[in-house]
């Protein structure tokens, strides 16, 4: 049996005259050849496949496909969560749960209900995960951390002392 190499393999993949929306998905969950996100994307967009962006109130942690009229095939596809560097399945897990228990309402929502570090969230800031909130970046870059340090603070409750008789 022939092993290809992603030379060959890339090659042939850009020779398909049409990706589909189910093609892209498959491919950038399974990704045997190690493209990168950017890559995936960017081959779609060429094929005129509407990718939308990572999203906290409705990615997965793989790629999806969602109804969309202007998409070739009638799908766009959402990306999943598993392609922020620095989210790892545990994440994933933590706010599947909060998500499946009700929608977030806002970011202040989703970092009380999915206790993820200060880290983890920054992350997912900075990776525009946040922005079908519609606040800006920046914003909510800041909003994490005193959002996360007043989350901590409200979870510390102080040991009472013991009153010696």
């Amino acid at each position: 049996m022939l092993q290809a190499s992603p030379y060959r393999i890339r090659n042939c993949l850009a020779q398909v005259s049409t990706i589909t929306p189910s093609l892209l998905v498959r491919c950038s969950t399974l990704n045997p050849w190690d493209f990168s996100a950017a890559t995936i994307v960017e081959d779609a967009k060429r094929h005129h496949v509407i990718v939308r962006p990572i999203d906290v109130q409705v990615s997965d942690w793989d790629c999806t496909l969602e109804p969309c009229e202007e998409s070739i095939g009638g799908f766009a596809v959402r990306m999943g969560l598993r392609y922020v560097k620095g989210l790892g399945e545990r994440d994933w897990d933590s706010i599947a749960g909060a998500r499946h228990a009700a929608s977030f309402v806002s970011v202040d929502d989703f970092v009380f209900r999915t206790t993820l570090d200060e880290g983890v969230l920054e992350t997912l800031a900075e990776a525009g995960a946040f922005d079908g909130f519609n606040v800006a970046r920046r914003t909510v870059l800041w909003d994490v951390h005193q959002l996360a340090c007043a989350r901590e603070e409200s979870f510390s409750f102080p040991l009472a002392k013991a009153n010696p008789l």
